[in-house]
């Protein structure tokens, strides 16, 4: 009995928990800081630089030189940004043994003609760092 009671205590002190987080404003500024760095070597047009933020699952589904045409086009054809804002966020953070966190950021970007509504998808593991996993921006311009 001695030895199953001493077993039981070791194997419970032994084991590592998971701790999840959802929605914490730090986790939504950590994500934030992590496109605002992406956002600005785009516009510095440093794409290696950029390109480093995004995971390579998503270049399976995604052509780099038509990716950077895209913000090139973006410029051009919506004029100067005058705002961005995070206009609603999701986060689920995992913290532990192979954490692994997703965030969701939905931005509301005025440009000098039109608003632009971006959605960046971002995953966040214990190998890789912070990566953007999905892109997607909606616009009446481009309707």
């Amino acid at each position: 009995m001695r030895a199953l009671l001493i077993s039981l205590i070791i194997l419970t002190t032994s084991c590592e928990y998971n701790k999840y987080y959802n929605n914490r404003e730090s986790d939504k500024t950590e994500a934030d800081l992590f496109i605002q760095d992406f956002y600005a070597n785009i516009e510095e047009k440093q794409y290696p630089e950029a390109f480093s933020h995004i995971h390579p699952m998503m270049w399976r589904r995604v052509d780099s030189i038509k990716f950077s045409q895209y913000f090139v086009n973006l410029t051009n054809v919506l004029s100067g940004l005058k705002e961005r804002r995070i206009d609603h966020w999701k986060t689920e953070v995992e913290v532990g043994y192979e954490p692994i966190s997703s965030y969701s950021l939905y931005y509301l970007d005025k440009y000098e003609n039109f608003e632009l509504k971006v959605t960046v998808h971002l995953q966040k593991d214990g190998y890789r760092g912070m990566k953007i996993i999905g892109y997607n921006a909606n616009t009446e311009k481009f309707d």
